[in-house]
């Protein structure tokens, strides 16, 4: 199998490989995970004169594992488990190494359909798996970390459809071939838009114009007038620092709606209302919509009425009709008390194009996908107001559907509800992030921030920093008067504390002194990466300090004692002269990131500083580090400029008698066939405690 997945066919027709394939990663794993026998033709079927792979006796074969499962010793459990975990590994490493033989130009022995039909199995197997242990399983993501691609014809299929290449790129980063399989089987979207100027990260047709701005009537049909609230009365209830909502009557007609402006008193209830701009729902005229408009979502609220109706009145809030367009300093207040009003709200209800053209009757799988795939999830504010809900609903063309109701199968039906569903799983990411957000400590809470509205927009830049000082309870005041360019800086010195783990996750970065070890911005590409770093260092009472020459922490690592040719290899071993070992060295995948540019050669005093403790570096285990150059040395602080990612690893113990020669002049580079190279150099370890026992040496990475 070596062979196989390195393109030695040795005279075999590539038909023969992808038949040999196919029978060990897809039969063959089926037989050993769900520990069966049967014939192959209980999988196959017959149409007209065609043989075609069907699942349908899958469930069966699965089922009956899981029955004897119930009778089985632990031992016999556990055994089972180890093996067939073994056998998926083995099986997502062959076709990831035929996955990136494909991305270096060679053709795969695979059509496109079998590749599609193992990863989904194995991604089904794996879930199963998991199921064991009462824990999720990570899965192979369509688009891995090193940008390796699979099943690609899903993405040409979801583009064919009509769908966003932003939003196609989103699900290929955070889902597996299952997901984005069944994601392509719901069909194109229901609001076709004219993504023609969009990109992979993002999507113009979703962003606001506002001197082109239309605001929508419930049908096309439709002229009547606009109505909107008294003004006045919403700047007084903001000035005195109250929360504004509209009341409404639930019998009021057509032509006798009124809305009333009334302060949200303590215990009042009423219903957020979150929607996105371009399904037609806002106005930058003015505060106010369409009649017609206005009796939909009052009906709308009229249905979740146990949750939004008091005293014979509906209740509801709204940007469009309660945040003021002038004068600034009321838009300013209204956002200021934007917290409290989703916060405080009994219900939030979800306004989405799309979503209210699809039916809540299907499974949970579906809605929980629909959701994951709306243009919602992909907006800057909803975030905040998804959030902050006590009870998140959305609604669909035939009624709503709250958020928890969805979850519950999974968290309190059985183990393989909870943990075999994958596909429910996935969808849910968001929610499971949005749950899980309030039991973090405040740095790993502004950590999540770094995933989770990676792939959100907004028509207003600066409102980035705006929406996230409001979440974060920051001096609001200080952001709005501070110039929008220069917002997200401040916002980054109000949070103040951060993971220590912060430099070392993908993406840009600014680029201005002090700030280096700083993602652009929330809202910009990145890996994957987040969630495990908060899952390290989410318990730690440590953590790092923004300064204004950059973040101050500790760290291990290494200092450069020695030069480097120019340019040196992307990859270089080095001899620690506190622990006597060697370490490799090499460039971690970053776009935009050239080695020429960053590289240690191109670095005054070249420093290397490790996420992890340096006696975490043994036996290959590698981790992440970060390229910098020491640039001051103050009172045992160590003064460093951001430079770029690479990747530690522990050489092997055998290996350092050679290296040893290498270093000492006894034998070169060139002469042990190790090409690309550079010829190593000293270094020295900088592991040590501070005075409060934290790990590492004051680093201010800038």
């Amino acid at each position: 199998m070596e062979k196989i997945k390195a393109g030695m066919f040795e005279g075999h027709s590539q038909a023969q490989v992808a038949a040999v394939l196919q029978g060990w990663l897809f039969f063959g794993l089926i037989r050993k995970v769900l520990d069966c026998d049967f014939d192959i033709g209980e999988f196959l079927f017959d149409r007209h004169g065609h043989t075609f792979v069907t699942t349908r006796n899958f469930t069966k074969f699965r089922d009956a594992r899981r029955v004897r499962a119930e009778t089985q010793l632990f031992a016999d459990k556990h055994n089972w488990y180890n093996e067939s975990y073994w056998s998926v590994q083995e099986a997502t490493n062959t076709m990831d190494e035929l996955a990136k033989r494909s991305a270096e130009g060679n053709k795969s022995p695979l059509q496109p359909e079998i590749e599609l039909s193992i990863y989904v199995m194995i991604s089904t197997l794996q879930f199963e798996l998991a199921s064991f242990l009462s824990a999720e399983s990570l899965t192979r993501r369509i688009v891995d970390e090193s940008g390796i691609r699979t099943c690609q014809m899903l993405q040409a299929r979801m583009l064919e459809d009509g769908w966003c290449p932003s939003h196609v790129e989103m699900l290929a980063s955070s889902v597996d071939a299952a997901a984005m399989y069944f994601a392509v089987l719901l069909g194109p979207p229901k609001v076709m838009k004219d993504h023609g100027k969009c990109s992979d990260h993002s999507c113009e047709a979703e962003q606001i114009i506002e001197s082109e701005y239309v605001t929508k009537h419930a049908t096309s049909s439709c002229s009547c007038d606009y109505l909107g609230p008294d003004s006045g009365q919403i700047a007084s209830v903001l000035e005195a620092g109250g929360v504004p909502c509209i009341s409404i009557s639930p019998s009021a007609t057509w032509e006798d709606i009124s809305l009333e402006v009334t302060e949200v008193q303590a215990g009042q209830a009423y219903v957020a209302i979150s929607h996105v701009w371009s399904g037609g729902l806002g106005n930058p005229v003015s505060n106010s919509l369409p009649r017609c408009q206005l009796i939909v979502i009052r009906d709308r609220v009229a249905a979740i009425q146990s949750r939004g109706c008091d005293e014979g009145h509906i209740r509801l809030w709204m940007d469009t009709l309660c945040v003021p367009l002038v004068p600034q300093t009321l838009r300013s207040q209204a956002i200021k008390v934007m917290k409290r009003t989703f916060a405080e709200a009994k219900s939030v209800l979800v306004l989405e194009a799309e979503l209210m053209q699809a039916t809540r009757n299907c499974g949970n799988e579906e809605k929980l996908m629909r959701i994951y795939c709306s243009s919602w999830l992909r907006r800057l504010w909803t975030y905040q107001e998804g959030m902050l809900a006590q009870t998140l609903i959305f609604q669909f063309s035939d009624g709503p559907v709250s958020l928890q109701e969805l979850w519950a199968p999974m968290y309190y039906g059985t183990v393989y509800d909870a943990r075999s569903n994958g596909i429910a799983l996935q969808a849910a990411t968001f929610y499971r992030s949005l749950r899980g957000f309030s039991g973090l400590n405040k740095p790993a809470r502004f950590a999540s921030l770094w995933q989770a509205p990676q792939w959100r927009k907004t028509s207003r830049v600066q409102d980035e920093a705006i929406c996230v000082a409001a979440l974060f309870d920051l001096n609001l005041d200080a952001i709005l008067e501070t110039p929008a360019d220069a917002r997200f800086k401040k916002l980054l010195e109000l949070q103040s504390q951060f993971l220590l783990g912060t430099p070392f996750l993908a993406g840009e970065r600014m680029s201005d002194h002090g700030y280096r070890w700083a993602p652009i911005a929330l809202m910009s590409p990145r890996g994957n990466d987040v969630h495990m770093m908060v899952q390290a260092e989410s318990l730690r009472e440590y953590f790092g300090t923004w300064t204004p020459e950059g973040l101050l922490g500790n760290y291990e690592g290494f200092e450069i004692l020695g030069s480097f040719p120019r340019p040196s290899s992307e990859t270089f071993r080095f001899k620690c002269n506190t622990n006597e070992k060697w370490y490799v060295v090499s460039r971690a995948a970053d776009k935009g990131s050239k080695w020429i540019d960053t590289g240690p050669h191109a670095l005054l005093n070249p420093a290397i500083i490790l996420q992890q403790p340096i006696e975490y570096l043994i036996d290959w285990y590698k981790c992440l580090g970060i390229l910098v150059s020491i640039w001051k040395k103050d009172k045992g602080v160590y003064y460093a400029r951001y430079s770029c990612r690479v990747i530690v690893k522990a050489e092997l113990s055998d290996m350092f008698s050679v290296w040893n020669d290498v270093l000492n002049g006894n034998q070169g580079v060139e002469n042990m066939g190790s090409k690309g190279l550079i010829e190593c150099v000293a270094r020295e370890g900088s592991k040590n405690r501070d005075q409060n026992g934290v790990p590492g040496r004051p680093w201010c990475i800038g």
